[in-house]
């Protein structure tokens, strides 16, 4: 059985993560440019960035970028 997880997980998948505050729909900004966090792992990330936050102001946005072949 294959879950979200696994497939957000695909080997070799790389993601960017953005915080989003779901009042305005604005990204986070850090010195005016978008915070985001590279990552293979997009759940473990999300849950990362969203510790010590309000889970009812931000969401979290994951994008894929690429797959790279390994082998």
């Amino acid at each position: 059985m294959t879950t979200a997880t696994d497939e957000l997980e695909e080997a070799g998948a790389v993601y960017a993560l953005s915080l989003v505050d779901r009042r305005t729909g604005a990204p986070l900004r850090r010195d005016g440019a978008v915070l985001t966090i590279f990552t293979r792992t997009p759940d473990a990330a999300a849950a990362e960035a969203l510790r010590h936050r309000d889970a009812s102001v931000w969401r979290v946005r994951i994008e894929r970028l690429a797959t790279v072949a390994r082998g």
